[in-house]
C-alpha cells in the first residue's frame, strides 16, 4: 500500500480516531516500524550465513527466501575464492 494513497490515509485516520491520537503520530509509528526493519535487514551477513527474520507485529515478517539465500551464499563463496586465488597468485 502506498503511503500517499487514499486507502492508507483513511486507515491512519481510523487508527488515530480509535486510539485518540493525531494521525501524524500513527503515521510516524508506522514509518518507524519500517525503518527498524530496514536497519535489521541491513545486518544480513551472507559471509557468515546470517539472514535475520524481522517481524512487524500485526503486519508481516521480512525474511530471505531459500532461493535468494542460496544465491547470496554462492556469491559470497565465489568472492572469497577470488580473493584467496588473487592472494595466492601474488605470493607466487
Amino acid at each position: 500500500m502506498d503511503i500517499n494513497s487514499k486507502q492508507y490515509k483513511k486507515l491512519i485516520k481510523e487508527i488515530a480516531r480509535r486510539n485518540e491520537v493525531k494521525p501524524e503520530v500513527v503515521h510516524q509509528v508506522v514509518l518507524s516500524q519500517f525503518e527498524a526493519a530496514r536497519v535489521g535487514m541491513k545486518r544480513a551477513d551472507s559471509y557468515n550465513n546470517f539472514f535475520p527474520y524481522i517481524k512487524l507485529p500485526y503486519l508481516f515478517t521480512f525474511k530471505v527466501s531459500p532461493g535468494r539465500r542460496k544465491l547470496y551464499l554462492e556469491k559470497a563463496r565465489k568472492t572469497i575464492e577470488n580473493v584467496y586465488n588473487q592472494e595466492r597468485s601474488t605470493n607466487n
